[in-house]
């Protein structure tokens, strides 16, 4: 997927979002709701990829996931005259069912495909099943804050709205009430959440909307939601109590912790390139601080780069084809998964793709994203990839640059577990990457 398809499914869903305005004011005004919902989650995602610096096929994934979260809504309003899964049926799962009945997603990877429509079948879950791979929750997670966020801004909406006559099924027509009940309060001052079947009024239903903020699962999107208000703008329309004015505190101190952020930052106030090496340049940058101190900080601008985990099973076991190599760094030769570094423009995908082939003659016909990180914040700029490379095939042969020496083995999985971390399996990012793939297999369990 490249940017290319982002006109090409925005044009999609412009077109069929409005074939369901029927001219009917009534009809018109809850589709439009969601046309102009399902664009300003457009517009949170790119906030968020702003921030996380998402770029190519990240970035489009991202945005597409956002546009099309809501696209079961259309139907559902059709069909059922109601936005209420409960008195209709589930939006994320009718999503699903529309972006396969007009083949929207046909043009993209099958890989690629199941990321958007695992974001759309579960952006609205209670939560995430277990069976997601890394990049399937990456991209739901990110959907999920964004559509989120704008959550925040149409209650708010709402709840400024002084017509008598609008729609009080919003608030699932609970009364106004004047304080929070006593199981709504003691399980927000506990939990941060709120069970929904505790709600015995408005006030109720505004701490467990205030609630979702532990919902978040991005540092981007947080800063984001708190940098528009929505929060305090809830607390701002609650009656002022005991117990609202506790809740407020509950919520500002875990805010705290972007207050904090700020204060640790730094702003940079220019940057000199001091030498260009051929794999990395050497930067100096003058830092200010918060309280205004300055500083010179020094800094390695180099390519991303990627490692490959390569698992092939023989003979009833499962092994990593690992490489040999010298490192100049360590003056010893190390053994390692295959990596390597971006070419300009390339994506992390294909240049795992490129090195695997490059550097032990395997094909891979499936990869999976692992995760992604930056190797060490304190002075590196890239970042590093992991991918789990399967159903691979030898080609035999490999395609080693200039002064490149690399022999390859097969070593055993329960080998290379054992070992990693001493000795010739020196190498600290690779043991990042078996950490992602131990997480990824399953092998390593989260709560």
């Amino acid at each position: 997927m490249n940017n290319t398809d982002i006109p090409r499914i925005r044009a999609w869903f412009e077109a069929y979002s409005g074939s369901f305005l029927t001219g009917d004011e009534m009809n018109d005004k809850n589709i439009r709701l969601k046309i102009d919902h399902s664009y300003r989650v457009l517009e949170r995602m790119s906030d968020i990829a702003d921030r996380l610096k998402l770029g190519g096929k990240k970035r489009s994934i991202a945005l597409t996931c956002a546009l099309l979260h809501d696209c079961g809504r259309f139907e559902q309003f059709e069909k059922y005259r109601t936005y209420a899964d409960v008195r209709s049926e589930n939006h994320g799962r009718l999503g699903v069912k529309v972006l396969e009945e007009n083949d929207v997603l046909t043009d993209l990877t099958s890989k690629t495909a199941e990321i958007i429509t695992k974001a759309v079948l579960l952006h609205n879950a209670k939560a995430l099943p277990d069976n997601l791979t890394a990049e399937q929750r990456y991209f739901t997670e990110l959907t999920r804050d964004a559509d989120k966020i704008d959550i925040f801004n149409v209650v708010v909406e709402y709840y400024l709205d002084d017509d008598p006559l609008k729609d009080r099924t919003v608030v699932h027509n609970l009364p106004e009430g004047e304080d929070v009940c006593d199981e709504v309060f003691e399980e927000f001052m506990h939990e941060g959440h709120v069970t929904f079947d505790f709600m015995k009024s408005v006030v109720d239903f505004k701490v467990f909307q205030i609630g979702w903020v532990w919902d978040i699962n991005n540092r981007a999107a947080l800063r984001i939601l708190s940098e528009l208000g929505y929060v305090e703008r809830i607390i701002s329309l609650m009656p002022v109590t005991v117990r609202t004015t506790a809740v407020a505190e509950r919520y500002r101190t875990f805010i705290q912790i972007l207050d904090d952020e700020k204060r640790l930052s730094w702003t940079e106030i220019s940057r000199e390139k001091l030498h260009d090496c051929r794999i990395f340049s050497l930067y100096s940058s003058q830092r200010e601080s918060s309280v205004g101190t300055t500083s010179t900080a020094y800094m390695i601008e180099a390519p991303d780069w990627v490692t490959i985990v390569p698992l092939i099973e023989k003979g009833g076991e499962d092994y990593f084809v690992m490489v040999r190599q010298y490192r100049h760094g360590s003056m010893d030769v190390t053994t390692e998964f295959p990596a390597g570094t971006l070419e300009p423009g390339e994506e992390p995908e294909t240049a795992a793709l490129r090195e695997l082939q490059e550097e032990t003659g395997y094909k891979a016909g499936r990869m999976t994203w692992l995760g992604s990180v930056n190797p060490n914040p304190a002075f590196l700029t890239n970042n590093f990839t992991a991918y789990l490379a399967e159903e691979l095939t030898s080609t035999g042969t490999q395609n080693l640059d200039e002064h490149e020496y690399v022999d390859y083995d097969l070593i055993p999985v329960s080998e290379v577990v054992r070992r990693m971390g001493s000795g010739e399996y020196s190498n600290g990012t690779m043991l990042m990457a078996l950490m992602y793939y131990l997480r990824e297999s399953g092998k390593i369990k989260l709560d």
